[in-house]
């Protein structure tokens, strides 16, 4: 069981490592070309529309990979403290318990989310060369969607920095 759950982590690892490359990849070339053309006096009208949403995707998978990677913010004052009282045991179940929670916020989360992405279906307008706005919201859906998956796959497996 746990073995399977680190592959399902490795590949969502890889997944989102791929997808933030070319998010910021994507990210680079359209702010070069836009600040090349208004040198120019040229303007696109949108590509700062989709620079916006593609820097608030990649935050979305940086913090999916940090959580992978366990280095997202942390306090490491308890851990350090429990280790002292050789209480390494406890850590690992504060770890969890925190992962756990962590999951249980990042569902609740992604709940508010898709309410979002319904309403934006009912409410929303068009944003960008024909794209709708709910359709751009999908992002934030995956994000908390791949957040979701390795919190909770931390809290089954735990720490795997020791």
């Amino acid at each position: 069981m746990i073995s399977i759950l680190k592959k399902i982590d490795s590949k969502i690892h890889t997944f989102t490592y791929v997808l933030l490359t070319i998010v910021i990849v994507n990210i680079a070339v359209f702010s070069v070309l836009s600040i090349t053309f208004r040198w120019i006096g040229m303007t696109i009208t949108w590509v700062d529309p989709l620079l916006r949403h593609l820097v608030f995707y990649s935050a979305f998978l940086g913090a999916t990979l940090a959580t992978g990677m366990e280095n997202h913010i942390k306090i490491d004052i308890v851990p350090i403290f429990l280790k002292k009282m050789n209480k390494e045991n406890l850590n690992d179940i504060l770890f969890r318990f925190i992962s756990f929670i962590s999951f249980l916020i990042i569902v609740w989360l992604g709940f508010a989310s898709y309410e979002m992405f319904l309403m934006e279906m009912e409410f929303g307008k068009e944003e960008f060369l024909g794209i709708h706005s709910s359709h751009l919201i999908v992002g934030v859906i995956l994000g908390f969607t791949l957040l979701g998956c390795r919190f909770l796959i931390k809290a089954v497996i735990g720490s795997t920095k020791q």
